[in-house]
């Protein structure tokens, strides 16, 4: 029996090369989790407040690192602490779309309509990325979030989600009493947000697609097609200055039915 056991079979190099370095990483990994933790019990102290630089608070609300979270409040950290330019913990963690770390933070007492400097609260965040963070938004719409709040520029939640093509947030906020004809401080409703080609949407490459969809949804809420911005411009005019004439969202509000259009 012994005879018939199977032979060891030498590992080609390469693979046995790719094995001892994966080795080596899981290993240094985990002594760098253990001398954070040793450097955040030393920042923190027993009266220390999260007032921590920013680039500190991106990193574990974006990485889900919810063990130094739970470390900070371990060490009585403040819920409520700003960095210079007004953003909580939880502004940071709903653009990073961490649940996880959202839910900790509402309940400790994070104030989910509470805004930073430019009046954006952290609800508003969770339409101010190229992600569509569904769970984040259903989540603070849960916890008292104002699906009609304003930032400094008269945009709510429905207009960035719009412009960015967030087809999930969109819908959510609708669903739950966006105001459809609400405008911004130019004058724009969210139809215009999602046929505004800025610099940041072709930066980011967002998908043409899931804005039409945003737009089909709004027509079908009974958006005011005829609205026109502070410069008098309706959504299909500003279509046909800022996009292509193949452009499916200009091919939709082009072909809408005569008594929806007024040009």
């Amino acid at each position: 029996m012994a005879a018939a056991a199977a032979a060891v079979v030498p590992l080609p190099q390469e693979v046995s090369a790719a094995r001892r370095l994966l080795v080596e990483v899981e290993g240094v990994a985990a002594e760098a989790k253990k001398k954070i933790a040793v450097v955040f019990d030393q920042m923190i102290g027993c009266n220390f407040t999260m007032n921590l630089p920013s680039p500190c608070r991106e990193a574990w609300t974006e990485r889900g690192a919810v063990d130094l979270f739970a470390r900070l409040f371990l060490h009585k950290a403040e819920v409520h602490a700003k960095n210079a330019n007004g953003n909580s913990a939880l502004h940071f963690a709903v653009f990073s779309g961490q649940r996880g770390a959202i839910e900790r933070l509402l309940d400790r007492g994070a104030q989910v309509n509470e805004s930073n400097q430019a009046g954006y609260s952290a609800f508003d965040w969770a339409g101010g990325s190229v992600n569509d963070h569904r769970d984040a938004a259903e989540l603070l719409l849960s916890r008292g979030a104002n699906v009609n709040a304003r930032d400094d520029e008269g945009n709510t939640i429905l207009h960035c989600a719009a412009h960015f093509g967030l087809v999930d947030v969109a819908e959510i906020v609708l669903d739950v009493g966006a105001d459809v004809q609400t405008t911004d401080n130019l004058g724009w409703t969210a139809l215009h947000h999602v046929v505004w080609r800025s610099a940041m949407i072709e930066k980011y490459r967002v998908d043409y697609q899931k804005k039409l969809r945003i737009a089909q949804m709004l027509i079908s809420r009974g958006i005011n097609v005829n609205a026109v911005t502070n410069d008098g411009m309706t959504a299909l005019a500003l279509a046909k200055r800022d996009l292509p004439a193949d452009s499916p969202i200009r091919t939709f509000l082009v072909g809408l039915p005569p008594q929806l259009q007024q040009q």
